[in-house]
């Protein structure tokens, strides 16, 4: 019996081996190359697509949405007609304050790269290397700026604002470096986003409107540290770009022509028939009005404000707003002289542009001494609007009537209820719709003329003593009041707070930059020695 053989026939075909022609190498190189140039390109186009502001979608899911630009910043960036360059010169800190202004400064320059991006090209950040100290004296010396310290430099044509890290950009706590009662240096608030919008405004807009304060009958000093004078709204509207004058009509004549808006702040003595019909004239006709009546009674009665404002149909009441104290410690109600003194929180606020800003960050201002403002009826129809902002909460106010004050809330006679406290009406004056209807439909769009008022339940939301609280509110009502509701206020953001314990920190550095990238190299390893085994 022969043992079968197996022919060539009966084996399978084996693969030949063999050089790849030079034809086929130049096809394989050439499908690479294309496949690598369309890689690139892909890449750049998807790139290009997540800078467009048009197309690119943020998500800001931090507590306190540190991430995303206020709405007035992104108000601001928008209207930005020209280009606006930002130099920044920081350097390292000496101690104690050398980790917290690294971090300042690392959050400063998150905000700008963020500005840069939503401003479509009208921001440019240019970061300055201080170790270059030749190329940082020049770039200086073309800014025209002597001296240096960590700043930015907000810079458009001949106009130049420097931003400083102290006061500026954040402010900082020493602390107290005793041992018996030590306390770590902090950062108390940072406000870059308010202070780069504010140089930004400051360096591109020129035009500074001028509001005049009425005086001669009794108001408070425009000047001046005391607690009731208007020396600290004075230097916040100043430094906003306002250009602010008083007004003695009997020593300076009738009102100017070129004033963007007339303040009447706390007036004590009677303003006269003639001045109120002048102020009116003056409002419908196209101007700008700041009410704000004197805390006294009979002074408000006195004055004349209360013929004023109804004029336009805002009736100032005489009595006294006033609002339930809770002692703290007891949780029981009191009552005094404290209960005419509360803060106007944002669920209690109108929208308007007066309090847009102030909502958006859910701040809150305080009101004192304030009279009741009810709009009792409108000024026009379909061309204006009168509209309380504020109001009281209705199951802790009452109101303190008739004068003098007792601070008590009378129970079984009068019941706990809301009551509006701050008021502004805006409408097109009559000359100008007359105008306008007669030039007819076909005629040239012209500048839009409409008068405002804002009226404030008392002047002491104004006085220095309460600035300091009502600082926002107070630069956004004259901003209304004179066309400029662009120049919103952002209010400060809480500093940088870290859950994670310091002593802590260094593990989450071990675990990102070596334990994980070293968990995934052994991995790799592992995987190709078992793969080469089998």
């Amino acid at each position: 019996m022969s043992a079968n053989k197996i022919t060539s026939e009966d084996r399978e075909p084996q693969p030949r081996g063999g050089r790849v022609g030079r034809g086929s190498r130049l096809v394989i190189g050439t499908q690479v190359l294309v496949a690598g140039a369309l890689a690139l390109a892909a890449l750049i186009m998807v790139n290009w697509l997540a800078g467009r502001p048009g197309v690119r979608m943020r998500l800001d899911l931090t507590a306190k949405a540190r991430n995303s630009l206020d709405p007035a910043s992104e108000l601001v960036l928008d209207s930005l007609q020209e280009p606006v360059s930002i130099d920044v010169f920081f350097r390292r800190e000496r101690q104690p304050l050398t980790d917290l202004v690294a971090e300042v400064q690392g959050r400063t320059m998150k905000l700008l790269i963020l500005m840069e991006a939503e401003s479509a090209g009208q921001v440019e950040v240019r970061v300055n290397d201080m170790t270059d100290r030749v190329a940082t004296q020049e770039r200086l010396r073309e800014l025209r700026i002597r001296g240096l310290e960590n700043c930015l430099i907000v810079s458009r044509g001949n106009a130049r604002e420097v931003v400083s890290m102290y006061g500026d950009l954040a402010e900082f706590d020493l602390g107290n470096p005793a041992p018996d009662s030590f306390k770590p240096p902090s950062v108390l608030a940072y406000s870059g986003e308010r202070a780069i919008v504010a140089a930004l405004l400051k360096v591109t807009r020129g035009e500074r409107p001028r509001v005049l304060f009425l005086e001669g009958h009794g108001e408070p000093a425009m000047m001046g540290e005391s607690e009731d004078s208007l020396g600290r709204l004075h230097a916040t509207l100043r430094d906003d770009g306002l250009t602010l004058e008083t007004w003695n009509r009997l020593e300076d004549g009738p009102l100017p022509e070129d004033a963007t808006a007339i303040a009447i702040v706390g007036p004590t003595q009677p303003l006269g028939e003639e001045l109120i019909d002048e102020l009116e004239a003056y409002a419908r006709a196209g101007g700008r009005l700041m009410i704000a009546p004197p805390a006294n009674v009979e002074d408000l009665k006195r004055c004349g404000l209360m013929e004023l404002s109804m004029r336009f149909g805002i009736e100032l009441g005489e009595g006294t707003v006033m609002q339930v104290y809770v002692n703290p410690d007891t949780g029981r109600p009191q009552f005094g002289q404290y209960c005419q003194q509360y803060d106007a929180q944002p669920q209690l606020m109108r929208r308007h542009p007066v309090l847009d800003a102030i909502r958006n960050t859910n701040s809150s201002f305080k009101m004192v001494r304030m009279h009741p403002v009810r709009v009792a009826s409108q000024i026009t129809k379909g061309q204006g609007l009168s509209m309380p902002l504020v109001e009281t909460p209705p199951n802790s106010s009452w109101l303190d009537d008739p004068y003098p004050l007792n601070y008590q809330w009378d129970e079984g006679l009068e019941s706990f209820r809301s009551f509006d406290v701050m008021a502004a009406v805006q409408f097109v004056p009559e000359e100008f719709l007359r105008a306008a209807a007669a030039a007819g439909p076909k005629a040239e769009a012209s500048e839009k003329v409409e008068s405002r008022l804002v009226i404030l339940g008392c002047s002491d939301m104004l006085v220095n003593v309460w600035q300091q609280f009502n600082a926002e509110v107070n630069l956004a009502a004259f901003n209304w009041l004179t066309d400029r509701e662009w120049r919103v206020s952002v209010s400060p953001k809480d500093p940088d707070r870290r859950i994670l314990p310091a002593e802590n920190r260094k593990w989450v550095v071990y675990l990102a930059l070596w334990i994980l990238p070293g968990i995934a190299l052994l991995g790799g390893v592992l995987t190709a020695f078992f793969r080469r085994r089998n």
